[in-house]
């Protein structure tokens, strides 16, 4: 276990606000020493002061302190007056990092003006500036002994977190702290915690070695690089709609964990997922001096991640390539498992490669800035892998309202549909191909649009399109097409494919053709993914021609 990472500090310096947000940041129990002193006491501090007097706090915390030192790995919040006790500051400093949380005195009393007036902050008293300056000075020679501090003064929670992370991060790797016991069951330790945001952990073997998929909020891409031991030069691989948004919080990340990373950007869209976009990102790794001990960070949807990931896999016969899907769609599918690719004008994806990456970073926070129709795409790709191999997930997502669904607990879902088949099939040798349902339909509607129709809804299409299929095939009942047609539509997907765009007399003909120059062609016969249920799919060939141009014609 790493060492604690305990915040000290006077009152109103931010360390529970900070405390609380670290503990989110690396999926670890927060633990405030002032929550242990009135989980023991049975009554608030202020109460504590009134009717014990100070000596009888002092003395539970230092119960306190102890008890939260006897553990590792947990986020420490003390207070403000906890190492002034010689004791408590021995215990703490042989549990952990110790970083002193500090505020400029006019703006401590700003931020504790309510707080006293509540009666929160017994040591205040009336003439509160007064006494927060008398405090501050009687504090400082031991405030002033602690080497690692931030000054929250002006600073955002989330910037404080940044600088507290980079210094404990750097004292890891110089060998400060000790390693202890495991952490604690936290129910015994605080009063109704706040349990930290979670964060998940996924590994996926392949035949190059396994890598994790990590998931939560609050991620700092710069701590997981750091861990994964990746090398010091990065070149961050993005598209103009990502590149706002994100680029400057992840290169700054970087940055405070000692990184050197450049910044790629390609333009936005399916019809730019090429080679002229490879060769941007490949000449950025050479302008950044990439090494084969540097690395690519796709930070993006599916088209940077297949974009970046086949750069990634030709330069200089392959670099690093770490996966940081910013949309439902790419967390759910294309950041896992190892593909990656261009499109070409004659069939989409017809160049590409299986690289592996080393980490898949799964921001939950990017959902938040995604637009309607690209959590509809992410969504079709989690019902598609409800129909391959988990009904029960069809059934959560066909009963669920869009606007209470759990996305975390079905994205996780999808996920491990995806991790099993590509576990046992890593170069789609056999089962692997049942990812593509609705793809065999779905790639030529992109292509007959010129790659103007989103992935998400042309697999929605398509997926109809196999249902369809399936059933003139008498392999499949026409109910269960029905059931999806109400899902996708309750999702606002698309179930006709003719619209928008291809409504024109000639347009199966060109679907046709566009078909026939599918890469998933065997012995020159097109190969379906063909439902016999919800859950159970399997690959068939031979389809006749009329019967795939009645279906299109039907579904227009």
């Amino acid at each position: 276990m790493l060492p604690n990472l305990v915040l000290a500090g006077f009152m109103g310096t931010g360390k529970t606000t900070i405390g609380a947000l670290l503990a989110g940041r690396l999926g670890r129990p927060f633990i405030d020493t002032d929550g242990l002193v009135e989980q023991e006491a049975g009554m608030t501090i202020s109460d504590i002061f009134a009717t014990q007097g100070e000596p009888a706090f002092r003395a539970l915390e230092r119960q306190a302190c102890k008890k939260a030192a006897s553990y590792a790995g947990l986020v420490i919040g003390t207070g403000g007056g906890a190492l002034l006790d010689s004791e408590n500051r021995h215990a703490l400093e042989q549990s952990g990092i110790i970083v002193l949380l500090t505020c400029g005195c006019d703006a401590l009393v700003n931020r504790l003006r309510e707080s006293a007036v509540r009666g929160e902050r017994p040591l205040l008293g009336s003439d509160r500036p007064a006494r927060v300056a008398e405090l501050l000075n009687a504090r400082e020679p031991v405030y002033s002994s602690i080497p690692l501090r931030v000054d929250t003064t002006r600073l955002a929670p989330a910037e404080v977190a940044n600088e507290v992370l980079a210094l404990y991060t750097q004292a890891v790797r110089e060998g400060s702290g000790v390693r202890c016991q495991s952490s604690p069951d936290t129910h015994h330790l605080a009063p109704d915690p706040q349990p930290p945001v979670p964060l998940r952990c996924l590994t996926v073997d392949s035949p190059e070695g396994s890598y994790s998929i990590i998931l939560g909020r609050n991620l700092l891409l710069g701590a997981l690089a750091e861990q994964e031991g990746l090398g010091r030069r990065v070149v961050v691989a993005t598209d103009t709609n990502v590149a706002p948004l994100y680029s400057a919080s992840v290169l700054s990340s970087l940055k405070s964990y000692g990184f050197e990373p450049s910044l790629a950007i390609m333009p936005a869209g399916e019809q730019h997922k090429n080679q002229g976009s490879v060769d941007l990102f490949v000449d950025s790794f050479l302008e950044a001096g990439l090494d084969r001990t540097g690395w690519a960070l796709a930070l993006g949807g599916g088209v940077v991640g297949d974009t970046a990931g086949f750069a990634a896999s030709i330069y200089m016969r392959g670099v690093p390539l770490v996966q940081a899907p910013t949309t439902l769609l790419a967390m759910a599918d294309s950041s896992i498992g190892g593909k990656v690719g261009i499109d070409h004008p004659r069939g989409k994806n017809l160049l590409g490669a299986f690289k592996q990456p080393r980490l898949v970073v799964v921001n939950l926070d990017t959902l938040d800035t995604l637009p309607s129709e690209q959590i509809a795409c992410g969504m079709a790709e989690i019902i598609k892998a409800g129909i391959i191999a988990d009904p029960a997930l069809f059934d959560l997502i066909e009963r669920s309202d869009p606007r209470s669904l759990d996305y975390e607990r079905v994205l996780l879902a999808a996920m491990e549909v995806k991790r099993g088949i590509v576990e046992r099939d890593p170069h789609e040798a056999g089962e692997r191909a049942l990812l593509n349902l609705g793809h065999t339909f779905g790639h030529a509607f992109e292509k007959c649009t010129g790659y103007a129709r989103l992935h998400g809804y042309a697999v929605a299409q398509g997926m109809v399109a196999a249902f369809r299929l399936a059933e003139l095939l008498d392999m499949c009942d026409a109910s269960a097409r029905g059931r999806l047609e109400v899902v996708l539509e309750k999702w606002g997907l698309p179930v006709r494919w003719g619209q928008p765009h291809l409504s024109h007399n000639s347009a199966i003909e060109e679907v046709w053709a566009a078909m026939a120059a599918d890469k998933k062609r065997k012995d020159g016969q097109l190969r379906f993914v063909l439902p016999h249920a919800i859950g159970s799919v399997r690959l068939v060939e031979g389809v006749p021609e009329s019967t795939v141009k009645r279906v299109l014609t039907e579904l227009q």
